[in-house]
């Protein structure tokens, strides 16, 4: 599995003309994204550690495995990974079951692809027990037919093997699904892979979003606009 190193042509997007949708959490279906740009620089504050500016930049393509790693390469953290990333998602965990709300039209959306006979699948870099206090929270949990997180598979987004295990998970094709993303490096993941990608606007990837246009199939503020 992997990326091949060709960006495929644009594909038309029309709804009629697919069967799955693939939705990544932060940032596409949840104003969340935000939270781990706080919790990487926090976690290192309260180690009593000065994170470098840009932190939440080099985190970003991690998986949080990925990340515990880089805690005790480059900053000393003497935790082991388990540890760490427990404590991680620990500091995460509060504001995914009480105050993280949905994009907006998010479940109209749903509703209306799952009104279409859609298999629907999550594929994100958090913990799945996370991903389904988040989704309980926002009252869209039960739109999903699985969860997939690039912590079970070990691969991070910069290559597809957690978009290509989910396609497989709902019995269908590449050309059978759509992928919601809003990170330009897994967008640039799926279309290498030769995804149709929709690219979800989000204020965490605001300085990218030229690039995200000229390479997204389809670039949305609201899933209103998909229906």
């Amino acid at each position: 599995m992997g990326n091949s190193s060709e960006i495929k042509n644009k594909k038309n997007i029309n709804i009629d003309d697919f069967k799955g949708a693939i939705f990544d959490m932060d940032g596409t279906l949840l104003d969340s994204m935000y939270l781990w740009d706080i919790i990487c620089n926090e976690y290192l504050i309260r180690q009593g550690i000065t994170p470098e500016p840009g932190l939440a930049e080099v985190f970003k393509t991690k998986t949080l495995t990925e990340s515990a790693h880089y805690y005790q390469d480059t900053y000393g953290v003497k935790d082991d990974i388990e540890k760490i990333c427990d404590d991680i998602n620990s500091m995460i965990e509060y504001s995914y079951s009480h105050e993280v709300e949905s994009k907006p039209g998010t479940h109209k959306f749903l509703e209306h692809l799952k009104a279409k006979n859609y298999k629907l699948y999550v594929a994100s870099a958090t913990d799945v027990y996370l991903i389904k206090k988040a989704f309980e929270h926002a009252g869209i949990l039960e739109y999903f037919d699985g969860i997939l997180s690039t912590q079970d598979t070990g691969i991070s987004k910069r290559f597809s093997d957690v978009y290509d295990k989910a396609t497989e998970k709902m019995g269908l094709t590449k050309d059978d699904v759509i992928v919601f993303e809003d990170c330009l490096y897994a967008i640039e993941t799926c279309k290498k892979a030769d995804y149709a990608v929709v690219a979800m606007s989000d204020r965490a990837s605001v300085e990218d979003a030229d690039k995200i246009k000229e390479l997204a199939d389809k670039y949305i503020s609201s899933f209103e606009e998909m229906m």
